[in-house]
């Protein structure tokens, strides 16, 4: 997990956590860590690959998260969509759970919800970690998590 300083009283975890268990792992690590904060966590699942851990993620996601936004990942050939359908599955209150497909408008949007909010957060961005790319239909699209919120940084 990489740590990103985005404050004073703010932070952001980058991590490759995309199994049900490693999830749930860094959620906990960082609510017991940071028990004074305010918990929010973007992730979202592969496509191709094992898709009944879907809702088992969105259901670990909310449940350790005080604020939760599915995303893209790398859906390969799938379609994203039905990606983030499959997620929504393990999700009880869609309501309090935003739903953005494109990763750098998701980042993006708790990035700016965060700066606003005057309050302490912390922000894991799950998934993709190292990884300087997204994989989108066939092809390699340069990405960075880290790189999308050292661009934010410069920005403010």
């Amino acid at each position: 997990m990489d740590l990103i300083n985005l404050s004073k009283k703010d932070m952001c975890f980058i991590d490759y956590a995309h199994t049900p268990e490693a999830l749930e792992t860094s959620l906990i690590e960082l609510k017991d860590a940071y028990k004074e904060h305010k918990l929010w966590c973007i992730f979202g699942c592969g496509g191709e690959r094992d898709k009944d851990k879907r809702p088992k993620m969105g259901k670990i996601a909310e449940s350790l998260s005080d604020f939760l936004l599915v995303t893209n990942d790398n859906p390969r050939s799938e379609n994203e969509l039905d990606i983030i359908k499959d997620i929504r599955k393990g999700i009880k209150n869609k309501k309090e759970v935003k739903f953005i497909s494109s990763r750098k408008e998701a980042i993006s949007y708790c990035l700016n919800k965060i700066k606003a909010s005057g309050e302490s957060n912390i922000l894991l961005i799950s998934g993709k970690g190292h990884e300087e790319y997204q994989d989108i239909l066939g092809k390699r699209i340069k990405f960075s998590d880290h790189q999308q919120v050292k661009d934010f940084l410069k920005d403010v």
